[in-house]
């Protein structure tokens, strides 16, 4: 009987100690855990703050996808607008040699005011304007039908080869404006045809997706801003070119321009959409 007793007490008195310790190391396993919990987001916040110290120029030089849009920009920029006081010369003058009997050898820029123009002349400017006019129509028409199109095409595929097709297409508008000066037979409906099918994909709305997947929040701003002013510089100085240069010379130089790009597209330009992004457009 004394045996059992004093087992009794035995562990009636361990009994506090185990309860005790099995507590403690409960708040120490609950400490490690508020620990973990806390400790996680400090390192994701500095991280963060880390990423928002980094310089502007730092992040442009060590981006993929950025340094190659702009440049991209520009010499789009430039290519577009070294033709645009070329354009209407030149098509007028095939208009009227063609459809109304202009000497070939004869030039209506040669005639500077509107009185001492032939008529032949000025029938041409009259056709040159109105399928300007069309083309416009057809190019803002496709872009507003297959923009919606080809980001969510651009979203499942990735942005690179429609980068790349919105260079293609840009090239046939040059390409045909040499070809008209080269050849005399050449129709100047063609120009108007390239310039039409150019709507079809809008470069620079594709531009500004590719942007977005790889620029953090806080720097997409004055990424953008880049990308427009680099079209807006080009745009800019591209009539200079057009001072000292035949028609036919420009319209070389815009297609060299426009070629250089579509080939620096094709060597340099990385796909920015992740694979994981593309899973998440059919989920």
């Amino acid at each position: 009987m004394n045996e059992e007793r004093n087992h009794d007490v035995s562990v009636l008195a361990t009994e506090p100690l185990l309860s005790n310790s099995v507590h403690q190391t409960d708040t120490n396993n609950g400490n490690n855990n508020d620990d973990q919990i806390v400790r996680y987001p400090t390192q994701a916040r500095q991280q963060e703050e880390e990423d928002q110290h980094q310089s502007f120029l730092h992040f442009i030089l060590r981006s993929q996808g950025p340094p190659q849009l702009v440049i991209l920009s520009l010499l789009f920029a430039l290519a577009l607008g070294a033709t645009v006081g070329v354009v209407p010369a030149v098509l007028t003058d095939q208009y009227a040699k063609l459809y109304y009997g202009f000497d070939l050898y004869d030039h209506c820029s040669n005639y500077s005011t509107k009185d001492s123009k032939p008529q032949p002349c000025l029938d041409g400017s009259s056709d040159a304007q109105t399928a300007a006019a069309i083309s416009s129509f057809i190019s803002n028409a496709f872009t507003f039908f297959t923009s919606s199109v080809i980001g969510t095409l651009s979203d499942q595929y990735g942005r690179r080869g429609f980068l790349i097709l919105g260079q293609f297409l840009s090239c046939l508008a040059p390409t045909a404006l040499v070809l008209i000066q080269m050849f005399p037979t050449v129709k100047p409906r063609w120009y108007y045809i390239s310039t039409s099918l150019s709507g079809m994909i809008s470069w620079i709305s594709i531009a500004l997706s590719s942007l977005s997947d790889v620029v953090p929040n806080h720097w997409r701003a004055p990424v953008f801003g880049l990308l427009l002013s680099a079209f807006s510089l080009g745009f800019a100085f591209s009539p200079l070119l057009a001072l000292k240069m035949t028609h036919y010379t420009v319209s070389m130089v815009s297609f060299i321009l426009l070629l250089f790009g579509l080939l620096y597209s094709i060597v340099s330009l990385p796909e920015t959409l992740t694979e994981d992004a593309r899973v998440s457009v059919y989920e």
